[in-house]
């Protein structure tokens, strides 16, 4: 009785064994072609995310730039002058035209890696389109930043005329 469940299994075994190359190979190479699609999407997912991320970093730091300005030009058209509001400004300028600069790396970083990425992996036509899209309003956000320091840096001089 032993030696038939012995031979049974033994047999199943052989028998199984010999069948796994086959369907391995071609479970194998499903499981590549997943591995390829899900590496495919994660680099477009993360290149969206980062060019994402420094749009509304770039959003956020315009708002903050602006309303900056905006209250030290309610100070000046209600001709409150005062040197502390204008040192701490001039401070807050320095601060965000460093912010500005370094904004300003990162914007070339992300560029220069989704160049990169573009070159290396095969993006769908839409998928490029998309991706230049959004590298352009990277830089139209650069330029909107810019335009509020300009903006602030002004309101700054005009102020401090007014001492």
């Amino acid at each position: 009785m032993y030696r038939f469940i012995f031979t049974l299994t033994l047999s199943v075994f052989l028998f199984s064994a010999n069948a796994l190359p086959i369907d391995s190979s071609n479970e194998l190479q499903s499981l590549t072609q997943k591995v390829d699609s899900l590496e495919h999407e994660f680099a477009y997912l993360k290149i969206s995310y980062d060019i994402k991320i420094l749009n509304i970093e770039l959003s956020l730091i315009n708002n903050e730039i602006t309303t900056s300005a905006m209250r030290l030009s309610s100070f000046h058209s209600d001709r409150y002058f005062n040197k502390k509001i204008y040192k701490s400004s001039l401070e807050m300028y320095e601060a965000y035209d460093k912010r500005v600069l370094t904004l300003h790396e990162h914007c070339d970083k992300i560029k220069e890696l989704t160049f990169l990425t573009i070159l290396t992996k095969p993006f769908s036509e839409v998928q490029r389109d998309i991706l230049f899209s959004s590298l352009k309003s990277i830089d139209t956000n650069y330029k909107v930043t810019e335009a509020a320091l300009q903006y602030f840096k002004s309101t700054l001089d005009l102020y401090k005329q007014k001492l």
